[in-house]
């Protein structure tokens, strides 16, 4: 078995005790694992979801897509950081056909400023450039 360990902002901070269980375990299990590299917060509710669902949708996208390109499953150990990740694909696959994951990160990474910062006014555009 091979996965994309995605684990989120509070894991690393709050719970090192509970990452480095899984790292054993899975090794002990014989899963390979890779880390989401570049990955952002999942967001949990009560942020982007509730407020800005454009924005929740880029980030969505932009976590998928890293195990996508690394051809993995997602790996989630945090239950906000599922919920908020699997919401978000349900939403983006099933309501918005237009959108899929990888199309969303490609036209992020293209919107990347010299900073390595996405252009305010890109995500604004991302529904309508996908059209």
């Amino acid at each position: 078995m091979e996965f994309c360990l995605f684990l989120g902002c509070n894991t690393p901070a709050v719970r090192p005790d509970v990452e480095r269980a899984i790292r054993c375990s899975m090794e002990s299990l014989g899963v390979d694992m890779v880390d989401a590299d570049n990955y952002v917060c999942c967001p949990a509710f009560g942020s982007f979801p509730s407020t800005d669902i454009d924005s929740w949708l880029a980030t969505s996208a932009w976590n998928l897509s890293i195990a996508e390109e690394k051809k993995r499953d997602l790996l989630v150990q945090c239950g906000s950081c599922y919920s908020s990740l699997r919401m978000g694909r349900e939403h983006i696959l099933e309501h918005e056909p237009w959108c899929n994951v990888r199309r969303v990160s490609y036209f992020l990474k293209k919107c990347l400023n010299s900073d390595g910062k996405v252009e305010k006014d890109m995500i604004r555009n991302i529904k309508r450039h996908n059209q």
